[in-house]
């Protein structure tokens, strides 16, 4: 995914607290919601309009029960412009 806007729309509803990212996948304009652990890694590596970024869910076997992880990932950065 690629960010397509710096900030995201940051509120609360029933379900709790939510991040609305603007992405572009595969040529396409998307809308994103961030799990809490995801817009904090965003935030922690610095991702901003034009950054690329991965994200996978892969299954994982705790005892019996089998779990959902998720895994983020930084594609490529766009260099910073100097201040």
């Amino acid at each position: 995914m690629t960010l397509t806007k710096n900030k995201c729309c940051e509120g609360t509803n029933s379900y709790g607290a939510y991040y609305l990212y603007s992405v572009e996948e595969e040529g396409e304009g998307k809308s994103f919601f961030a799990t809490p652990e995801v817009h904090q890694q965003i935030l922690e590596n610095g991702i901003i309009t034009g950054d690329q970024f991965l994200i996978r869910k892969m299954a994982v076997q705790n005892g019996r029960k089998v779990m959902a992880k998720v895994e983020f990932g930084v594609i490529s950065k766009l260099a910073t412009p100097p201040t």
